[in-house]
């Protein structure tokens, strides 16, 4: 059992979940928690005729957690709407996240966004990733700069200078002429992950379809979120057994931080960002759906008795899946 009965209790209705966390000393009240509610950060309690709303033993251990977060420095709802994402991603159908919940947090998450971009943060996220894309000798860096700044915030891309251009075609130019200007087919990625213009530009592409949909609240079938996860998830576990060549190929270029290992602090804070581009895959190829929605996956953090250079052990995510 994941989470243990909190003072004997296994269900909690909203004035007893509030009782309790200001007894462990959380700042909280109603209002709070109906917006979270709002928010999705946590779910909607379960009535049963005129009784008041009940909420799950892993639901109160969610608001507990959401309120530990919340107190920490430079903490904003950003960051919370990672953690039930993650919860619904990893933990299945004992973290009791619905669907629905997950619907909220994601459109919070991508709202917050895009209302609340950062500029220097998303100047700086660009110019990193033209970079790490560059080639030793890259022709038009400034335009691709340009060209992701402004599809980062207009979710469009950059018309051209001259108005008779394909803004599309225009921005795979510019990818190119940065990855492999010579066209030798050369890339900064492994063999195995290429990182050409044609791989990046269906990202971004695919990125952005999904950005729109959550912005617009566009409702989803159940099986495009089932399915995302499952590639995910799916994916990942395939992913870790490779990511040791993909380093070791990459090490030394630009691109050596994409191919690192990822910490489970690190795939929780992604965790928002990895479901929306798996969702932007599946909208891409619905028939993508007749396959990952009958993937069984089974997630489960290992705590592995290596230990890493700071002397802590080595954790990581172990993922079993087979068709049905």
């Amino acid at each position: 059992m994941l989470f243990k009965p909190i003072e004997g209790k296994t269900q909690f209705t909203k004035d007893e979940m509030i009782a309790y966390a200001r007894r462990q000393r959380f700042p909280t009240n109603e209002d709070q928690f109906e917006r979270w509610v709002d928010y999705g950060f946590i779910g909607k309690g379960r009535k049963k005729g005129r009784r008041k709303g009940n909420w799950s033993l892993p639901q109160m251990h969610l608001f507990l957690k959401l309120l530990e977060q919340n107190q920490r420095p430079g903490i904003s709802p950003i960051d919370l709407c990672t953690i039930p994402t993650w919860m619904w991603l990893h933990l299945g159908d004992e973290a009791d996240i619905r669907l629905e919940q997950v619907e909220r947090v994601m459109w919070t998450w991508q709202a917050m966004q895009f209302q609340h971009p950062s500029a220097g943060k998303t100047q700086a996220a660009v110019r990193k990733t033209v970079e790490q894309l560059a080639s030793n000798h890259p022709e038009g860096k400034r335009e691709l700069v340009r060209d992701l700044e402004h599809f980062a915030k207009k979710l469009e891309y950059r018309k051209p200078e001259q108005n008779d251009g394909n803004p599309k075609d225009d921005f795979f130019h510019h990818l190119n002429s940065v990855i492999d200007p010579q066209g030798r087919g050369r890339h900064n990625g492994p063999q195995g992950a290429a990182l050409t213009a044609q791989v990046m530009s269906t990202y971004f592409e695919i990125d952005r379809m999904a950005v729109v949909a959550l912005l617009e609240k566009k409702p989803l079938p159940k099986r495009y979120w089932t399915s995302a996860r499952n590639m995910l998830l799916y994916e990942r576990a395939q992913y870790q057994q490779k990511q040791p060549q993909f380093e070791h190929e990459v090490a030394g270029k630009p691109s050596a931080e994409l191919f690192r290992q990822q910490t489970v602090n690190e795939i929780v804070t992604f965790a928002c960002r990895d479901l929306r581009l798996g969702l932007g895959i599946i909208m891409r190829h619905p028939a993508f759906c007749d396959h990952w929605e009958h993937i069984q996956v089974k997630p489960e953090i290992v705590t592995s008795s290596l230990l890493l250079p700071d002397g802590t052990h080595y954790r990581y995510l172990q993922i079993q899946g087979q068709s049905r």
